[in-house]
């Protein structure tokens, strides 16, 4: 028996041993992913802010650090590709905005500047839109230390926005495609500006907006005219071509002053209150129906849908429905509302 508890006891002590080696081995490894995850943090994720911070000790720094979230475009899958950042340039002990994209979206980006103070500020686009989200103080928030650990690890495997920076719903393949179609369009053509919108017309979102001639945000300091840093898309406002056809058709098949079987005898020109209407080749059409109209985009035929509506009626959908009066709430700076002054008089 004396040795039956013998051989027991040193059972029970290497069993004991082996627990305590595997407990300070486990303790070990979660105190190495800690730190590990801690370096990545003020390495990695903020390495740029600190480095900054430790030059400026050493250097004169003449403006303030330039502290600021970043803006994303989002692709067709759902990825996030950087739009706007910060970089910092070690020799200059100095923090600046950098955009990838160059002249991608410029219009509708913006970029950052200084305004006759030391404080550089969103200028244009969505950067002066977003300034209070975008913009952020220099100190540093760590409210939960594990969150950020965690947070930090999924970072390694893609991208992961913070809290303040802005995804966009523009799409970088359609936008550098939209891009470039009116730079073909300004080579063959030369007008004085050419710009297009690419709309997902189930959401409402806006996946591609561009302006040409346009400018590289990066180098935005060697245009000569502030003016190509606007957004005319946005903030001018311009008369409506044929597009008024298939809203004017719109408005008659809705309200039932027209069916599809509706038919009109197209004469190719008429006088209301005093003015000559006529269609663009000033031909006449003979009997059309209501799809004609829109094929051959026919200006007698709108004529003739708008007379059937009436005069309330078409102010009803021009003005309520289709809100051709109101601003679209899209989040760029300056835009203008439609002038729609003339469906208000009688």
């Amino acid at each position: 028996p004396q040795a039956a508890l013998a051989h027991y006891a040193l059972i029970m002590r290497k069993a004991w041993f082996v627990t305590r080696v595997r407990v300070l081995v486990a303790v070990c490894i979660l105190v190495a992913l800690v730190l590990i995850g801690r370096l990545y943090m003020l390495q990695v994720m903020q390495g740029d802010v600190y480095l900054a911070r430790a030059e400026a000790q050493a250097t004169t720094q003449t403006s303030p650090l330039l502290l600021r979230d970043s803006i994303y475009f989002s692709d067709k899958h759902g990825n996030l590709v950087i739009a706007a950042t910060i970089t910092t340039n070690a020799c200059s002990s100095a923090s600046q905005r950098y955009y990838p994209g160059g002249s991608l979206a410029a219009q509708e980006i913006g970029f950052v500047a200084y305004n006759n103070d030391d404080i550089q500020k969103g200028r244009y686009g969505l950067e002066r839109y977003y300034e209070q989200t975008l913009a952020r103080e220099e100190e540093l928030s760590y409210s939960n230390f594990f969150v950020e650990l965690f947070g930090a690890a999924k970072a390694v495997f893609g991208v992961t926005p913070k809290t303040g920076d802005l995804i966009t719903t523009l799409e970088p393949v359609a936008q550098a495609e939209l891009e470039r179609t009116l730079e073909e369009y300004d080579a063959e053509w030369n007008p004085r500006l050419a710009g297009g919108i690419v709309m997902d017309p189930k959401t409402g979102e806006i996946v591609a907006m561009a302006v040409y001639p346009s400018f590289d945000l990066n180098a935005f300091n060697k245009e000569d005219d502030p003016l190509i840093f606007a957004n005319p898309l946005v903030e001018n406002v311009y008369e409506m071509g044929s597009i008024m056809k298939p809203l004017t058709m719109a408005a008659g098949l809705d309200s039932g002053a027209v069916t599809p079987q509706t038919t009109y005898n197209d004469t190719g020109e008429i006088v209301l209150d005093q003015k000559t209407i006529r269609n663009h080749d000033g031909l006449a059409r003979g009997i059309v129906d209501m799809q004609e109209i829109l094929s051959q985009s026919l200006n007698l035929g709108a004529s003739f849908i708008a007379q059937r509506m009436g005069k309330e009626t078409m102010r009803e959908y021009f003005l309520d429905k289709f809100k051709l009066g109101s601003e679209t709430g899209i989040d760029l700076p300056g835009e203008i509302r439609g002038l729609t002054t003339n469906l208000n008089t009688s």
